[in-house]
């Protein structure tokens, strides 16, 4: 029997069958303003590309240096306007929690076990449009991201703030070395303050949909995406930079730079500024690739808000109180997830075990450092297959298991899956190439080769399987009051979940130092290129196991709901 459910309507309805001349010109106005943004923001990424670049090749501080200084300092200051414009009067002038006054009732025949009975309905999608003087101003439309991933947008930025906070302290303790200039204070500080304010607007506003002045709208929303891919650019690129010429440093330079320093008591010289290990240094390897993912999700959040720009607030639909009393009693508890909970928990204690002792034994003096960095190597080799065999197999039967349920369409299913697909390619990438280089010593019969080379491919088919595994995952709902109470696939999903926590945890602490130690790679690839490729690729690594435990949540709480 069929269910008459009244839906409030917060505007006159309008059919799209009634085109008329406003409603043409206005929607051209809308495309031509996306394109227009969309070119601007193709232009300011390839001058975000560029201006390093040059700067990095030339041999000495030139007018390119100063042309990517200029364009950070524009893009911050733009960035931060924009920001406190919309925090200070767009959202207090146009309040998004104020209700509309409801104009029109419509009834909707919705039968038992439709998937729109216990969803949101958007009036666009229906066939019901707003007009401009009814439609709000500023409101708040669906869930973009979950609420974890918000919790690591907040992670993320916050090592990002710690890491500038750093250099800033560097800057002010140096006594005049002149290793950094004035440019770098006030870019640093103004990448800080835009670092703040953005993550804060978007903890707070990340489902906020914005229908005044959309043109502007557009183009301001398109400067905060282009503005963190242009910060990912850049800190991408100077880093390396920075990172290679330290390394380039032989001995014989520094006692020829101690030797002139000793002679003019000039402490300015070029070499000077990278022969003491500062503390920016030390936490370079773990608070560096907070700013880049903190970068990518920060553009996967603002790319979401730029495609709300305009669109309707979404309808709700009146539910019956059974079938909220059903939806409350599956989302509480952890029914049929205690074995995976529990199972993923001794997977965890023994990260941290055998982490603890790759640190004892690399930082053992009394070991030899040959034998101390073969003995980490092993322990870090063997523990990264072993997650990555666990969460494949956990992937595979996690599939098949969620597979029964019931599969719908879900509004910013593309979006997380280009996110997704960012971060699986940066595990292909660095993979892929430490598999060819490892090929090339394959038969040595070296224990750690060995154990790197099936680790890498592992971990090649592990990531595949489990995008595949999470994309499907996120569209899958129970059909069912049966379904709902059995659960099925919940225990892999939540021991994935945790697998991906301390592949998440081995990858910041561990993986970067582990591969700086293994001199196989810069050999075969150069010191440069081999630079490029872990500080590129090695943070979308960490962003993906972040990402993906993420939304292993998001499938675990939400995939058993009717």
């Amino acid at each position: 029997m069929p269910y008459d459910i009244n839906v409030v309507l917060h505007a006159q309805v309008v059919k799209n069958m009634d085109k008329n001349p406003a409603q043409t010109g206005h929607r051209q106005r809308s495309a031509l303003t996306r394109q227009l943004s969309s070119l601007y923001a193709v232009f300011i990424l390839t001058l975000g590309l560029i201006f390093p670049l040059a700067a990095v090749l030339e041999r000495e501080r030139g007018v390119n240096l100063y042309l990517a200084e200029a364009l950070q300092v524009y893009l911050y200051l733009v960035a931060i306007a924009y920001l406190l414009y919309l925090e200070l009067y767009l959202l207090r002038v146009y309040n998004p929690n104020r209700r509309p006054i409801p104009k029109r009732h419509v009834i909707i025949h919705v039968e038992k076990g439709d998937p729109s009975y216990s969803k949101h309905l958007d009036p666009e999608e229906e066939g019901i449009e707003f007009t401009d003087k009814e439609r709000p101003e500023v409101h708040h439309g669906e869930q973009g991201i979950s609420h974890y991933l918000r919790l690591g947008a907040i992670l993320f930025g916050v090592g990002a703030l710690i890491y500038d906070g750093f250099r800033i302290a560097e800057f002010v303790l140096e006594n005049g070395q002149g290793c950094r200039t004035i440019a770098d204070l006030v870019i640093t500080s103004l990448h800080l303050i835009f670092t703040f304010i953005q993550t804060f607007f978007l903890f707070k506003h990340c489902t906020i949909v914005i229908n005044k002045h959309k043109a502007f709208a557009r183009f301001g929303v398109m400067h905060l995406l282009v503005t963190n891919l242009c910060v990912w650019l850049l800190y991408a690129v100077l880093e390396t930079e920075e990172d290679y010429r330290k390394d380039t440093l032989t001995q014989s330079e520094l006692d020829v730079n101690d030797t002139v320093k000793g002679n003019n008591s000039d402490d300015n010289g070029p070499l000077a500024c990278f022969a003491d290990v500062t503390i920016t240094d030390q936490a370079s390897p773990y608070l560096y690739p907070c700013v880049l993912e903190y970068s990518i999700l920060a553009a996967a959040v603002t790319y979401g808000i730029y495609l709300s720009i305009g669109t309707a607030a979404p309808v709700r639909v009146k539910m019956p109180r059974i079938t909220k009393a059903i939806q409350n009693t599956v989302r509480m508890g952890c029914q049929k997830s205690n074995i995976g909970l529990f199972l993923g928990i001794l997977v965890m204690i023994l990260t941290l075990v055998v982490l603890s002792l790759y640190f004892a034994f690399h930082n053992n003096d009394a070991i030899e450092i040959e034998t101390a960095d073969g003995l980490s190597l092993i322990l870090f080799s063997s523990l990264e297959l072993l997650l990555l065999l666990l969460s494949l197999v956990a992937a595979i039967v996690g599939f098949f298991r969620l597979r029964s349920l019931d599969h719908r369409g879900w509004k910013w299913g593309t979006l997380n899956d280009g996110v997704m697909l960012i971060g699986t390619a940066g595990v292909y990438i660095c993979n892929v190439l430490i598999c060819i280089a490892l090929f090339q010593v394959f038969l040595d019969l070296d224990v750690t080769v060995i154990l790197s080379l099936v680790a890498s491919l592992f971990a090649i088919f592990q990531a595949s399987f489990q995008t595949l595994f999470i994309s499907d995952g996120c569209r899958r709902y129970a059909k069912d009051k049966e379904q709902a109470n059995e659960k099925p696939g919940r225990r892999s999903v939540v021991f994935l979940l945790i697998c991906n926590l301390c592949m998440w945890i081995v990858d910041t602490l561990a993986v970067k130092k582990a591969e700086e130690h293994n001199a196989l790679y810069a050999d075969l690839y150069g010191n440069l290129c081999w630079k490029i490729v872990t500080h590129l690729a090695v943070p979308l690594i960490i962003y993906y196991r972040f990402h993906s435990a993420a939304t292993l949540w998001m499938i675990w709480s939400r995939a058993y709901e009717m």
